[in-house]
């Protein structure tokens, strides 16, 4: 078969399209996207980290029927290679990822198997003092769990509340974080560690990896949240001065305070006369807003009606 045949014969086949590929998915890269987050970022993401805590805790405390508190600090959220992060973990644990669809991306959550225990105890009634200590869960408790875990992801779009619609799509387990095929090795990730605490009792520890191809667009919604309180702060700031420079304002025109003796007071009566002058000139009146001296002047009577001619402003 000549060249010119074999590419005829490759343009006669079905093309290519994302409905019959069944190769791995070749997502767009983004050049442009932030690979770190900056302290301003990371104390706008703490509201959302604070959000996800009362979320999440009322989720696994209704599930287990227990005081269930989730904590974290800004301080202990850092940004991770996903590959080196991963082979710091055990290599057996619990690893559940979620699709968030409006991202196009997925969420990792890993809880010890500490946790995992402890949250089962309580699960099937236990009172929490005869928690096993082991570092494998069987399959029947890895199954259990993961539904404890599913409940507590379907609780997470109500924490972006406010912020931005998310949806939850399919949610799989595994006992190894490298046998995650979502992540790439050098994906950058970043780490949010929760302490977990039951009925205040000992802290245990859940960490949820949201690569930056999540991160970025959350931390774009925060800017632009920002921005549209800025110039909605902006615009009601201008409209208070509108309204303030077309507000009628009283302006009092008044002599200076003049010195009475106690006894020079208890003595006035009608007829007496009171200097307010020095010397032979009239002393300049103040202007008065308030209790408030913002300028001097002096009073001109040659034109009708009587004015004022402003002589200094004291403010």
């Amino acid at each position: 078969m000549t060249q010119v045949e074999e590419l005829a014969d490759l343009a006669a086949e079905e093309p290519v399209t994302p409905e019959n590929h069944s190769g791995p998915r070749v997502r767009p890269f983004d050049f442009f996207r932030k690979e770190a987050v900056d302290r301003a970022h990371l104390r706008q993401l703490s509201g959302l980290f604070e959000s996800m805590c009362h979320r999440l805790a009322s989720v696994a405390s209704a599930e287990i029927r227990q005081s269930v508190r989730f904590e974290t600090n800004i301080t202990e959220v850092e940004p991770h290679i996903w590959e080196q992060y991963a082979t710091t973990l055990p290599e057996v644990t619990f690893i559940s990822s979620a699709a968030i669809l409006e991202l196009d991306g997925r969420i990792v959550m890993h809880a010890s198997t500490a946790i995992a225990l402890e949250f089962l105890d309580y699960h099937f009634g236990g009172d929490g003092q005869s928690v096993p200590k082991r570092e494998i869960l069987t399959d029947l408790e890895r199954e259990v769990f993961g539904l404890i875990i599913e409940t507590i992801w379907e609780a997470l779009p109500s924490a972006f509340h406010g912020l931005m619609d998310i949806t939850v799509g399919s949610i799989q387990h595994s006992h190894n974080a490298l046998r995650l095929q979502y992540l790439r090795p050098n994906e950058t990730c970043l780490v949010i560690k929760f302490a977990v605490s039951v009925n205040d009792g000992g802290v245990m520890h859940l960490e949820m990896i949201m690569p930056f191809d999540i991160v970025a667009p959350i931390m774009d919604k925060l800017d632009e949240r920002q921005l549209s309180e800025f110039d909605r702060n902006e615009g009601s700031s201008r409209s208070a001065l509108e309204r303030l420079e077309i507000t009628p304002t009283e302006v009092r025109a008044s002599y200076p305070p003049v010195m009475l003796a106690a006894d020079e007071i208890f003595h006035l009566a009608p007829g007496m006369v009171i200097s307010l002058k020095e010397g032979t000139e009239p002393p300049p009146v103040q202007l008065v807003v308030g209790d408030t001296v913002f300028a001097t002047a002096s009073v001109e009577h040659d034109e009708d009606p009587m004015i004022c001619r402003i002589l200094s402003l004291e403010v």
